[in-house]
């Protein structure tokens, strides 16, 4: 059940055995079926989640209710508003399933504690802030970049999440590149004939 979480935490540093079973001690399974909420706004997150199974995705509203999607996470990655985790405060984004997920939580105190007392575990966790950090800035520079077209941006996305973006629906797609569905399909289908 925890195979996916302890590799990920023993990815950048070795950690005992039995610091990787206190970790999961205190992680819970949460089961959320597709387009169920995972977090909603207004709420205070005093989680953090660990994909095992399945794909969610990060989004906020506008004042005319649009949706825009602007992260997504798959099997084996963390995933949350570390600003609001972080520093107590509701949020402004809302969690949803893409598809039936298996989640793993760990609540702030918990992960808190941990990180006290398991200083590999500290590592971990900044090394993951690192990563998505990189992420969002390379996001922020090649797909919402104004002078990239929409297939360009297409092409970017397809860099970063080509290994889920069959599960993903268009509608979502297009919101994270900020382009309409109509575009994306058109893309698609341009990419899809250039290649035969």
């Amino acid at each position: 059940m925890f195979d996916i979480l302890r590799q990920n935490l023993s990815a950048h540093g070795p950690i005992a055995p039995e610091d990787l079973d206190r970790f999961t001690a205190v992680c819970k399974v949460v089961n959320v079926k597709r387009k169920k909420q995972v977090l909603s706004e207004g709420n205070i997150p005093n989680f953090l989640i660990f994909v095992h199974s399945g794909l969610i995705r990060m989004y906020t509203t506008d004042k005319n209710m649009n949706e825009h999607t602007f992260d997504f996470g798959s099997e084996g990655t963390w995933f949350g508003d570390i600003k609001s985790f972080r520093f107590k405060q509701p949020t402004d984004t809302n969690i949803e399933a893409i598809e039936d997920s298996q989640l793993l939580v760990i609540a702030h105190e918990d992960l808190k504690q941990l990180y006290a007392t398991v200083p590999g575990l500290e590592r971990v966790g900044r090394i993951n802030a690192e990563d998505k950090y990189i992420q969002l800035l390379d996001r922020l520079k090649k797909i919402n970049h104004s002078n990239y077209s929409a297939e360009e941006r297409y092409q970017e996305f397809l860099k970063f999440h080509g290994d889920i973006a069959f599960r993903i629906p268009n509608t979502y797609i297009a919101s994270y590149l900020g382009i309409a569905t109509e575009t994306l399909s058109r893309i698609r289908k341009n990419m899809l004939h250039n290649n035969q």
